[in-house]
């Protein structure tokens, strides 16, 4: 992951998030994978995604697919990778109802909202 940001991986992951691939799920599938990875336990990461809009285009893609299973959980265990990283980007996630909108997720693959309690239990 550190060689892919060094060469613009995070701005090409979020250029590729934007209109022109708005319908593509697998590949918003993966951008949301990756910009999760990116911020795991790496707070930088995580505040210049926040910064450029991660956070808003996790949501967004969120929004535009919600039948889309894999979207969705990826989408989650970004926002859950980028809220736990920094208080800004937990703030943003709180701002967007981020987070209800991944307990819906979650209730809704799992059938279990309750479980959602541990995934969430940094924010």
């Amino acid at each position: 992951a550190a060689a892919i940001v060094r060469g613009g991986g995070i701005m090409l992951i979020l250029q590729s998030m934007r209109k022109e691939f708005a319908t593509d799920g697998v590949l918003q599938r993966n951008c949301c994978a990756a910009l999760g990875n990116m911020a795991m336990n790496n707070k930088l990461n995580a505040k210049e995604i926040g910064n450029r809009g991660g956070v808003e285009l996790v949501i967004d893609v969120m929004k535009r697919n919600p039948f889309s299973h894999d979207v969705l959980i990826e989408g989650s265990f970004a926002l859950e990778t980028l809220g736990s990283a920094t208080e800004q980007n937990r703030r943003r996630i709180e701002s967007l109802d981020g987070v209800a909108r991944c307990r819906r997720t979650w209730a809704k693959l799992s059938g279990d909202p309750e479980k959602l309690e541990k995934f969430w239990s940094l924010l």
